[in-house]
């Protein structure tokens, strides 16, 4: 046997070269010992392989279900969500300590179906609108009220209260009126000391409602519908309330409340009532008689779960409540067989700024003035805004505003006195 180290033959039975005293290997052997040695190896690479395949393939599943989870949630868990963000946001928007708080809002009408664009369109040119605030610290307070149509101008008023009330017919009137006998506390009430209650009972009745959900009461499907002047594929998740459902629900919403004492003592706070009385209704069992079910369907966005608006429909009736649109407007509509009135709603608040207060130099007495004021009221017959809106009646019925009400005010006195007339006779 030849030494692979020197090339020195040796005796076939050696174990060690005689002439460089390496150990001497068979060449069968060494490739017999050599093969499994290598199919070990390969096979513990190929395992490590296997799991970590396995391990992203797992990775990979729970991330779908995952994904599937938060863009498809189920109505039930769109419902929650929505009414805990509705609660975020009155938490968020209520102040308990504060100075002066100031409001301002705008409505116009809006209105469908009703068989004569004329009409809707003449409604919708009307607008009212709020501004002002209010001082608690100093108790005083002062708003401003306008009325227009076609953004022109038909009422303009101020009311305004500092150690007195008082009123300011812009336009119309060139003399503050001092309104005798008002105090602070008639227009307005502080309700800062009930805050924390009002937070304690709408927090418990959000819970109560939102654990007495069952998936069973909704169904859930989705509706091509514009928002924002965008088409917008919606998630429709509906929660569908029979009578049976408001039975249990019922039940369940009075079990909770029950067991919430803090709720118990914030409502009888809140009611002027006693704490037994609270736990005494709570233990009657509600019942319902409804004709047909009642759906309350919430519209939101698929990926962003955005809230586009709310539908409660029972019979032939339909109430919609719509998030802000493209112009930062609320929308509140109302509709049975086919008609549709709504109001187009803007509003902002804000707390401790500082409100301005007219000038009320050379204020006059309501009581001494009331033939003036009762002429001057005349004036908005005047004024721009009532003009266009008469230009656009007489368009549409032929007839100026005050001829319709006179020819009906004269109507009616005709029917009473006739209705006078067959009295006697008989």
């Amino acid at each position: 046997m030849k030494c692979s180290f020197c090339g020195a033959d040796n005796q076939l039975d050696s174990k060690v070269c005689f002439n460089c005293g390496k150990p001497l290997v068979l060449v069968g052997e060494e490739v017999k010992n050599e093969v499994p040695n290598n199919n070990i190896s390969k096979g513990k690479k190929k395992g490590k392989s296997s799991l970590l395949i396995s391990l992203i393939i797992i990775l990979f599943i729970i991330l779908v279900v995952l994904v599937v989870l938060i863009l498809n949630p189920s109505p039930k868990k769109v419902f929650t969500n929505s009414v805990d963000k509705l609660y975020s946001n009155f938490l968020s928007s209520v102040k308990g300590d504060y100075e002066s708080e100031i409001m301002n809002f705008e409505i116009s009408p809006k209105i469908t179906g009703s068989g004569s664009t004329g009409l809707e369109e003449l409604l919708g040119k009307f607008k009212f609108a709020m501004s002002g605030g209010v001082n608690v610290k100093d108790e005083d307070f002062s708003f401003n009220y306008k009325l227009t149509y076609d953004d022109k101008q038909m009422l303009n008023v101020d009311a305004q209260y500092n150690d007195n009330f008082y009123v300011m017919l812009n336009g119309l009137y060139d003399k503050p009126v001092l309104v005798k006998n008002a105090s602070f506390n008639d227009f307005y009430e502080k309700e800062n000391n009930n805050t924390d209650d009002v937070k304690v009972v709408l927090n418990a009745y959000k819970n109560a409602f939102s654990s007495a959900l069952k998936s069973s009461y909704f169904m859930t499907g989705s509706e091509n519908i514009t928002y924002k002047k965008e088409n917008v594929n919606a998630r429709v998740s509906t929660l569908i309330l029979n009578n049976e459902n408001i039975k249990e629900m019922s039940k369940s919403i009075n079990d909770y409340l029950s067991l919430d004492d803090d709720f118990i003592k914030s409502l009888a706070k809140l009611s002027n009532t006693s704490e037994d009385k609270i736990k005494d209704s709570l233990a009657k069992d509600a019942n319902a008689n409804l004709s047909s079910d009642i759906n309350v369907s919430l519209y939101t966005k698929k990926i962003t779960n955005e809230f586009i608006k709310i539908v409660i429909e029972y019979d032939d009736t339909k109430m919609e409540f719509q998030n802000k649109d493209e112009n930062g407007s609320y929308l509140l509509t109302a509709s049975s067989n086919g008609v549709s009135v709504g109001l187009s709603i803007k509003y902002s608040y804000a707390y401790d700024e500082k409100i301005e207060l007219k000038d009320v130099t050379g204020a006059v007495n309501s009581t001494d003035v009331k033939d003036e004021l009762s002429d001057s009221l005349n004036k908005v017959l005047d004024s721009e805004g009532y003009k266009a809106f008469d230009n656009d009646f007489k368009s549409l019925t032929g007839k100026s505003f005050m001829d319709m009400v006179n020819q009906n005010l004269n109507l009616n006195q005709n029917v009473n006195t006739s209705d006078s007339l067959n009295t006697t006779y008989y």
